[in-house]
């Protein structure tokens, strides 16, 4: 009996295409892998700015407190309410 000659073509076809999708498939995962990690540290960051946004809504609020703002228009303002005498001490 004679061999192919077509039959080597066909099976070397075949060996290429199967490495070129294994080839494929491997990057496509290391992909997958890599856009997971970046979910991962997008949803930390998310958290983190929600932390941060309500520390920054608390402090804001509490600004808003006349109790609050004088207290911080006579420390660090050094501001003073009419009539009121200042005491300043000399000795270091």
């Amino acid at each position: 009996m004679q061999k192919n000659p077509v039959e080597p073509v066909i099976g070397m076809v075949i060996i290429l295409m199967l490495v070129y999708i294994v080839g494929n498939i491997a990057i496509m995962a290391y992909n997958l892998s890599r856009a997971q990690m970046y979910k991962l540290q997008l949803t930390a960051e998310i958290e983190h700015m929600r932390s941060e946004t309500a520390h920054l809504e608390r402090a804001l609020a509490q600004a808003e407190d006349p109790t609050v703002m004088e207290q911080m228009a006579r420390v660090k303002l050094g501001l003073v309410k009419e009539g009121e005498k200042i005491f300043c001490d000399l000795n270091p």
